[in-house]
């Protein structure tokens, strides 16, 4: 059944459920909440038992056991904030580019670099081929706009091209490639960390329509994260210190 569109992260919704009548014992009801909302994740099943002890006497009369669930849908990655305390890296290191074709907007495309990162071991990225960390990168501008500007993840699992999306180089690197492109326009991940010092290295490119490209120019101080859950979030920082280029249709900049 539809719920129905609830403001803010709390769902509280309330229903009635008949049982023929003589039914006895206990009856499980499994259900989860679905969004459509790219920001958030659906929730687990969740189960309620519902007992009937006492059969009806005619046979016109129904039992209606009625309960209510109250859950909390996870945050999103990515808030109206960077988040603090993440990983950073040398300076000029890495790079931030969208560029936008105005008449062809299947060619829009970005590409964040993170290079030569603090000390981080593959472990930290979590296994996307074993378990169900979530990715996502974010970029948010000192514009006025609705913040993050950009909130794009990446699934763990999947097959990309009937292949699996992702891929391992054991205690070494991993690597998400998805050539038509995700729901986000994300083709491509690379992630290297071996545990050495200013080594770690992440790239995101996106591409093409399902790409929901900032609106440019941008608005300095830019930073860009890159944010895994797996149980317990960690993020790599890049704060664009330096702007190469800023206009309509290119951002290109450079950090921290």
């Amino acid at each position: 059944a539809v719920l129905g569109t609830v403001p803010g992260l709390h769902v509280h919704p309330s229903w009635q459920v008949q049982l023929p009548e003589g039914s006895m014992g206990d009856f499980p009801v499994e259900f989860r909440f679905v969004t459509d909302s790219p920001a958030y994740a659906d929730s687990t099943t969740f189960t309620v038992v519902l007992t009937n002890e006492v059969a009806s006497t005619t046979s016109t009369s129904t039992t209606t056991t009625t309960t209510s669930v109250t859950t909390t849908l996870p945050p999103p990655l990515c808030g109206a904030l960077p988040l603090g305390g993440c990983k950073g890296s040398l300076a000029g290191k890495s790079k931030l580019r969208i560029k936008l074709k105005a008449a062809e907007p299947s060619k829009d495309k970005m590409r964040f670099r993170y290079s030569k990162g603090a000390a981080t071991i593959e472990t930290e990225f979590g296994d996307p081929l074993g378990s169900s960390p979530q990715y996502s990168l974010c970029i948010w501008d000192s514009s006025a706009s609705p913040q993050p500007l950009l909130h794009a993840q990446i699934a763990p699992g999947g097959l990309c091209d009937g292949k699996p999306c992702w891929k391992r180089n054991v205690g070494k690197s991993l690597q998400y490639k998805n050539k038509a492109g995700n729901a986000d326009g994300i083709q491509q991940v690379k992630i290297k960390a071996d545990g050495s010092p200013d080594k770690a290295q992440i790239q995101v490119k996106a591409k093409g329509l399902s790409f929901a490209a900032p609106t440019l120019p941008l608005t300095p101080m830019v930073t860009a994260q890159f944010i895994v859950d797996d149980g317990g979030v960690a993020c790599w920082e890049v704060p664009i210190s330096t702007t190469i280029k800023n206009d309509a249709l290119q951002f290109k900049g450079k950090g921290p």
